[in-house]
C-alpha cells in the first residue's frame, strides 16, 4: 500500500470542495482535478492499460479535460504504470516532458539531520484564513507558480482543516517561510 500511496497520492486523499477525482470505470487511469484551471491543476495518475490501448486512453483523457475546460494535465507515471514503455509511447503521441521538472522525486528523511533549526523557528498548524492564504502563497512560490491565491477556495479548504488533512506553517520572525500539507487517508 505504501508504494500505491507514493505513486498515486491524489487517488487516495479526501476530496474537498472544488476538487474532483475521475476514475476510469475500466481501471485504466485516474484524473485528479484541483480547484484551478491550468494544466498544473489536473493530474493523470495510476495508468494501467494494454499496449494497444495507450492511444485510446490518451484520447479519453484529452476528451475529459476538454469537457471540463482544462488545457491539459500533468501525467505522473510511476514504476507501476503499464505498459512498461508508457512514457515513450506518450511522447510519440505528442506529450512533452515538463521542461523545468521532467522527473518528480519524493524524498524521505531518515534520522535526525546534521543541521539545527534556527532557535526562533516556530512551527504550528494553520489556525486562520490568513495563515492558510500565506501558506498557499509560500507553496506557490516554491513550485514556481505566480498566480494569486484563490481566496474562495482557501475559505472552503479552511472549513475542512483537520478533517481531510492539516496544513502546517513554519515562521521566522512572525513571517511564514515554509508550509506543508498532510492529507489523511484510510491507510
Amino acid at each position: 500500500m505504501i508504494r500505491e500511496l507514493a505513486e498515486n497520492p491524489n487517488v487516495h486523499q479526501p476530496l474537498s470542495a472544488g476538487r474532483e477525482l475521475v476514475l476510469d470505470p475500466a481501471g485504466r487511469y485516474a484524473v485528479y482535478l484541483a480547484a484551478g484551471t491550468t494544466a498544473h491543476d489536473a493530474t493523470v495518475q495510476r495508468v494501467r492499460c494494454a499496449s494497444d490501448d495507450v492511444t485510446g486512453v490518451l484520447a479519453e483523457v484529452r476528451a475529459l479535460l476538454r469537457e471540463r475546460g482544462r488545457p491539459g494535465a500533468e501525467w505522473e507515471l510511476g514504476a507501476s504504470s503499464e505498459p512498461a514503455d508508457l512514457v515513450e509511447r506518450l511522447l510519440e503521441l505528442g506529450l512533452r516532458r515538463d521542461e523545468e521538472e521532467p522527473v518528480a522525486v519524493g524524498m524521505v528523511l531518515r534520522g535526525i539531520p546534521a543541521w539545527k533549526a534556527p532557535p526562533d523557528l516556530v512551527t504550528r498548524r494553520v489556525t486562520s484564513l490568513a495563515d492558510l492564504v500565506e501558506a498557499r502563497r509560500v507553496q506557490s512560490i516554491a513550485f514556481g507558480d505566480d498566480r494569486p491565491v484563490d481566496l474562495e477556495q482557501a475559505q472552503r479548504d479552511l472549513a475542512r482543516e483537520g478533517l481531510d488533512g492539516t496544513t502546517f506553517v513554519a515562521l521566522l520572525e512572525a513571517q511564514v517561510v515554509a508550509a506543508a500539507y498532510a492529507a489523511y487517508t484510510p491507510w
